[in-house]
């Protein structure tokens, strides 16, 4: 390999950035008491029904007056989380949710300074926690990725993908380094200093320990998390000159056509992360083939011979949609769900996968299985209506032993019944002696009786 190409003095990187200074009395103006009951209105929003915000809300003119006093004085913001599990598909997350006044700060403060002044340094193919982005965003990117890598290959679908992804990325971020990278933009240390009390709040063993982590389930940390890398993301895009390079959050990867290139590269790249403590997960990190089914952002892709970009679902996604479809379906059965809810939550997971998938194979068998549990809730519906009526039918008119009955099917075909006995949507009816209605389930092929059911 010809490592002068990787040269890391080929180009400088633009160490003069634009910052936005931000002096003392500044942060008093972000701050003021208009700006918090504003925010108090957003944050209200699509959470109004929690316990939590409603006994906010409730003392909202007095809770907010003494957060603007602790601001305007310097006192400290954060008290304490609400820390829970979180089950996300098998996958346990210790989740610690910031309380509501506290909550109100940090979207001032990422909405006014973070977001402004940060976002202005990050590399356009960081595709997460912003706006007009997110993981659509990031999908999006890829497959522009692989089309124009297709192109300048000559239309070949020879190449090499590299998949990266970083080691308990929230767990390991560095505090000291985090807030070193944050001086360089902002350089104010009152901003600063109420900055990194969101920060340190996250290390339980701060000052004893240098400090480490950030929490899920606080706005700052989405955006510091973003940041964080924001130095290796420019190394790779700039220094090693990696076209296509792409990263949401924690997940990156980098399309080259050479497999040893890219072996080096990645020497380079976990060589750069040791710098800012960041280590890559050796389990997941991997060179995958183009033309083979390569695992992105929970997907199975795929680049073709004509350039094509098939996208599949993991198996198990459609495993787990199958057990959900079983389990809303029973819920019907037990009316502890309505029909049309079951059917309407069936159309938005297939509106959502004809959007997000090209290879739609798998559509095929969940609708089979969604008919099948359709004809079987109307079977059931036209067993139980069918019962219930002729039951009535023979209890008003104190009907007993064999009498002359006759029905009419769909199609309105009267069916004369012959000692009492005759089929209804597969079932086989009989009117007892005694004036009650045997269900016997049959198996016509082979004519044995599997079930015996009796109504009242």
């Amino acid at each position: 390999m010809h490592l002068s190409f990787y040269n890391y003095n080929t180009i400088k990187l633009d160490n003069e950035r634009k910052v936005i200074t931000l002096p003392n009395e500044q942060l008093k103006k972000i701050f003021n008491y208009n700006s918090l009951k504003a925010c108090l209105d957003k944050c209200m929003q699509n959470v109004s029904w929690k316990d939590s915000s409603q006994k906010f809300y409730l003392n909202c003119l007095s809770r907010l007056d003494t957060l603007h006093y602790k601001i305007q004085n310097g006192e400290s913001i954060h008290v304490k989380f609400h820390e829970f599990e979180l089950n996300e598909r098998g996958k346990v997350r210790h989740i610690r949710s910031v309380p509501f006044e506290e909550r109100i700060v940090q979207k001032i403060l990422c909405s006014k300074i973070l977001i402004p002044v940060l976002t202005k340094t990050f590399i356009y193919d960081n595709g997460a926690s912003l706006k007009n982005k997110g993981i659509t965003f990031t999908k999006a990117r890829l497959k522009k990725h692989l089309w124009d890598y297709f192109l300048q290959n000559n239309r070949n679908n020879e190449g090499y993908i590299l998949l990266m992804d970083y080691t308990k990325f929230f767990d390991s971020i560095d505090h000291d380094i985090l807030i070193t990278m944050l001086r360089e933009k902002i350089p104010d240390d009152t901003i600063i200093q109420f900055i990194e009390q969101f920060i340190r709040c996250f290390d339980p063993k701060y000052p004893v320990s240098g400090g480490k982590s950030l929490g899920l389930g606080s706005e700052v940390s989405q955006i510091l998390s973003l940041f964080f890398p924001n130095k290796v993301d420019h190394f790779i895009k700039e220094k090693l000159r990696m076209k296509y390079y792409g990263r949401y959050m924690d997940d990156s990867y980098i399309i080259m056509k050479n497999k040893d290139e890219l072996k080096e590269i990645l020497k380079i790249i976990t060589t750069e992360c040791a710098k800012y403590k960041i280590t890559l997960n050796p389990k997941k990190v991997q060179i995958r083939k183009l033309n083979h089914d390569f695992i992105y952002l929970k997907d199975k892709i795929r680049l073709t011979e004509t350039g094509k970009i098939i996208i599949s679902p993991l198996r198990k996604n459609i495993r787990r949609e199958i057990q959900r479809m079983k389990k809303q379906f029973n819920l019907v059965l037990e009316y502890r769900l309505s029909y049309e809810q079951f059917i309407n939550f069936y159309k938005g997971w297939r509106g959502s996968f004809m959007t997000r998938y090209t290879d739609r194979s798998a559509i095929q068998y969940t609708d089979n299985l969604f008919q099948s549990f359709i004809r079987e809730y109307n079977r059931i519906q036209s067993q139980t209506i069918f019962s219930l009526y002729l039951s009535n039918y023979l209890k008003t008119n104190k009907i007993k032993g064999s009498v002359p009955l006759q029905i009419t099917n769909e199609d309105n075909i009267i069916k004369e019944i012959s000692d009492n006995e005759f089929t209804f949507i597969n079932e086989g009816y009989t009117i007892t002696g005694d004036g009650k209605i045997a269900l016997v389930i049959k198996d016509y092929e082979n004519d044995a009786v599997q079930d015996f059911i009796r109504f009242t």
